[in-house]
This record gives structure tokens, C-alpha cells and sequence, in this order.
């Protein structure tokens, strides 16, 4: 059961010098959650090397396999593999993909499909509820179909020639032999993109590297511009338009405050995200790391010539001529 407490137990056959024991999970080697060894004599004059391997078991270790190996490093190719052990963990059921499942759209008139995934061990019976509470049942507008893969349980009901008073929230209870969970799924029209999350911004002197989260894409294809400008009242300016979830925006000024908001879009409309601040670097900031690093390069040099050479090392002062930074370094040997 998920939450219990198993050890795993290896014992090597006897040997002199000592086996020494390496543990595998699903083939990659285990470092943690190991116990110290044991020594117990053995046949001829050898000893038994023991180790326990402990678990508190999760759903994640359902079907994996664990196995041990015995080397001993006097002898080549003296390696013993045991046999592996495949732990079938009960635990209760668990909704999946839910942020791509969680809401449905389609205009009236138009075919809906909502999906419930449950993962559980044992298997979970799935049972759909209207948004009035009434139990959900097979008829000539509305199909459910169930599907099991593995330890995925999977429910989907097709709504065809969708009405208004189809809309609302249905429910999805799933239920086995230990508990039992819920997952609600928002039906309605196709509506415009919700806003991002997650928004992380990374500048630099001159650009701003920005990365967000996908909103519901309100039931269409959904893609992405950024809004900016400078602080407080800029001209407002607009990235190229990308279905991914990053962008670079360039050619900024440094040290200044930037606005950046992110800009869902789809066939119906646009959604926007709270204004996010940022200011950009101190472009001298990359010039001193350039000067610091040619820095250390000559010093290297001085360190391999040796105290017998006489070096000397002039740095001329960094220099700024308009908007390009120049740095010149010049080393001479005598």
C-alpha cells in the first residue's frame, strides 16, 4: 500500500576477499535510503555480505524493479546479478492532466467532448454527475466512453448539438476498493484565451528574455505577442506573435524600467496579464566582466613564465566612445 514501510534485503553468497553489493532501481544505480553492511561467516573460510534497501512506497514505484548486484574486484568478471523484484504498490486514485482537462468548450449547435484520467491501483469505476447533480447516463445526445491502460482509467462524454442548458460543471467521481476522488470539468462556449502565469523575465544591457505559463486556450488555437515599453508613459510597443512560450525582446536601452505584459490570443479575442517591472543591466557591467576575464588570462601567462622572466603587464583604463565599450590590453616581455 502507498505510505507503507518495505525493506529489500541482499545477501551475497561467501566469498574471500568480502562481496561488495551496488543496488539498481528500473536499472539506474540507488545511493540513497541504504542501510550499513552486514558481515556473516561463510563457507570455506568466506563471509556473507548483507544490505537493506528502505522505501516508504508511492504511487511512483508502482511496476518498478529493483535488483542487486555482488563484486568482487580480485576476481574479473566475478559479478552475481539477483533476480529483480517488481513492487505492486495499491494506491488511491489520482486525477491526471488536469490543466488540460479541467475545462471544455464548444458553441451551441456544435460537438463537446469532456475527459476525466484517473490514475489508481487498483482499478477505479468511473461515474459522471450533470451539473444539476443528476447521475449521467448513455442517451441519443450524450455518449460516455470508458477505457482503461494500465493503471490509467479514462472517461469521456461527447455532447452532441450542444445547447445552452448543457453548460455548467460536470462531475467526474472515481472510486476503488481503498477511496475515492472527484474532479470537475467546465463546460461552455468557446470563449477568448485565459490570461498567462508564471511570467519569469531575465535581462540583460539590451534585452529581455521572457517565459510564461499557457492560460486555457478558450477552446481554439491560441498564440502569444508581449506588450512593452518604457516606464511610466513610453510608446507602447509589440513582439512578433509565437505559439511557444518564450521570446526574446532586443535592442533596449540599458538601466531603464521596462512594463512587459503578455498577451494571449485567439480567434475569439485576447486576454492580457498583470504588468510585470523590470529593469535592464548596466551594459558596463558586461564591459568590467570582459576586462576581468582578459585579466585572468594574462595573469595565467605571468604564473607559467616563472619569477626568472621579467613580465610586465600594463592594462590601459576601459574606455566608453558613445554607446560601444573598448577595452585594449597590452602585454610586454622583456
Amino acid at each position: 500500500m502507498e505510505d507503507d514501510n518495505i525493506v529489500l534485503t541482499c545477501t551475497s553468497c561467501s566469498s574471500n576477499p568480502d562481496a561488495v553489493l551496488e543496488w539498481y532501481h528500473d536499472n539506474q544505480p540507488i545511493k540513497d535510503n541504504l542501510n550499513s553492511i552486514m558481515y556473516t561467516n561463510g563457507e570455506f573460510n568466506g563471509r556473507k555480505t548483507t544490505q537493506n534497501l528502505s522505501l516508504v512506497l508511492s504511487y511512483h514505484h508502482h511496476n518498478n524493479e529493483f535488483f542487486c548486484v555482488a563484486v568482487n574486484d580480485e576476481f574479473d568478471n566475478s559479478v552475481s546479478t539477483s533476480e529483480p523484484v517488481k513492487l505492486n504498490v495499491y494506491y488511491t486514485p489520482i486525477a491526471v492532466n488536469k490543466t488540460r482537462n479541467e475545462q471544455s468548450r464548444a458553441n451551441e449547435g456544435e460537438t463537446g467532448e469532456l475527459r476525466c484520467q484517473i490514475n489508481s491501483n487498483p482499478i477505479s469505476t468511473l461515474q459522471w454527475f450533470r451539473p444539476n447533480g443528476s447521475v449521467l447516463t448513455n442517451n441519443d445526445k450524450i455518449t460516455i466512453s470508458n477505457s482503461t491502460h494500465g493503471t490509467l482509467h479514462e472517461s469521456i462524454i461527447t455532447i452532441t448539438k450542444t445547447e445552452s442548458d448543457d453548460y455548467g460543471n460536470y462531475t467526474c467521481f472515481a472510486e476503488s476498493d481503498f477511496a475515492n476522488t472527484t474532479f470537475i470539468v467546465i463546460f461552455k462556449g468557446i470563449s477568448s484565451p485565459y490570461p498567462v502565469s508564471g511570467i519569469e523575465l531575465s535581462p540583460s544591457h539590451n534585452t529581455i528574455n521572457v517565459t510564461w505559463i499557457p492560460g486555457f486556450n478558450g477552446g481554439e488555437s491560441q498564440s502569444f505577442y508581449v506588450e512593452y515599453w518604457v516606464s511610466p508613459n513610453g510608446e507602447k510597443q509589440l513582439t512578433e506573435e509565437t505559439t511557444s512560450n518564450k521570446l526574446t525582446i532586443d535592442e533596449l536601452l540599458p538601466l531603464t524600467e521596462y512594463n512587459i505584459i503578455v498577451v494571449s490570443k485567439n480567434i475569439i479575442g485576447e486576454s492580457r496579464s498583470q504588468t510585470q517591472f523590470i529593469i535592464t543591466q548596466d551594459d558596463t557591467v558586461m564591459v568590467e566582466r570582459r576586462y576581468e576575464n582578459v585579466a585572468g588570462d594574462y595573469s595565467e601567462i605571468e604564473n607559467k613564465l616563472g619569477p626568472e622572466t621579467n613580465a610586465d603587464v600594463a592594462y590601459e583604463s576601459i574606455e566608453k566612445i558613445g554607446s560601444t565599450n573598448v577595452s585594449t590590453t597590452i602585454l610586454t616581455l622583456h
